[in-house]
């Protein structure tokens, strides 16, 4: 039983490859009763296509990997130029903050020396309270602030912004502006009390400024929370009346 249904198999096999291949042989038969004319045409013809098809699939792979590496490359560009950025960047914070704290060094020592030329200002008004000769009085003199950091970074202040940058500019606009020494004659001793009044006033609320403008640089050092421009703190101290002269100490 095993062995007739083997055999209906192989015969069923050979029927379905005849037929199968059948026409492949009548083309064949056919395409040998072609002219000789033809048969060369039909085979450039097959041959051409064959070379075509090449062809096209080349430059759709030639094509599809150089989209590939132009992406790679356009990526490996994106990412070199963000390190870059960030690396600059790094740079730019860093001496930003070796800025700030040459500044913050430099400010210490103007109020120093501010300090020192209220307490001097103190003295001579006392002295000059006691002359009795009214229309006698010594000269003022007002030297100019050694300013080292302010006048050779200048150029660098945009480092720290444009808010910090500002404020700076302001508080060393008042000690920039006396260039050589300056020496005032009073006419009498009213003038010459009221000058050193406004010097002391003056000098007093310039220490408020700096004492502000340095806690924005040790937070901008530290990247902490800005405590604000040195226009809003001069509006808080008017509001709340504490726009006073510091008080000198001996």
């Amino acid at each position: 039983m095993l062995r007739i249904l083997l055999s209906a198999n192989v015969f069923i096999l050979i029927i379905n490859v005849y037929f199968l291949i059948k026409p492949t042989f009548i083309l064949l038969k056919m395409l040998g009763n072609l002219p000789t004319a033809w048969g060369a045409f039909l085979g450039a013809l097959v041959g051409l296509c064959g070379v075509a098809w090449t062809t096209k699939k080349g430059f759709e792979n030639l094509i599809s990997a150089q989209d590939h590496r132009a992406k790679i490359e356009i990526e490996a560009r994106n990412h070199q130029q963000a390190l870059n950025e960030a690396t600059e960047k790094q740079k730019e914070r860093r001496a930003a903050k070796v800025l700030a704290s040459a500044f913050i060094a430099e400010t210490g020592e103007l109020m120093h020396e501010i300090n020192n030329r209220i307490n001097s200002a103190i003295l001579m008004k006392s002295m000059m309270i006691s002359f009795k000769d009214t229309n006698k009085v010594p000269s003022i003199t007002i030297k100019p602030f050694f300013l080292p950091v302010w006048n050779n970074s200048i150029g660098s202040i945009g480092l720290l912004g444009a808010s910090i940058g500002g404020d700076i500019t302001a508080i060393y606009s008042k000690a920039t502006g006396i260039k050589e020494e300056l020496v005032i004659d009073p006419p009498d001793l009213k003038f010459g009390l009221t000058t050193y009044d406004g010097i002391i006033e003056g000098y007093g609320v310039w220490t408020l400024d700096i004492l502000h403008v340095t806690k924005r640089l040790t937070a901008f050092i530290c990247e902490k929370d800005d405590p604000g421009t040195l226009f809003n703190d001069r509006l808080k101290r008017k509001s709340s009346v504490q726009d006073r002269p510091m008080e000198p100490t001996a």
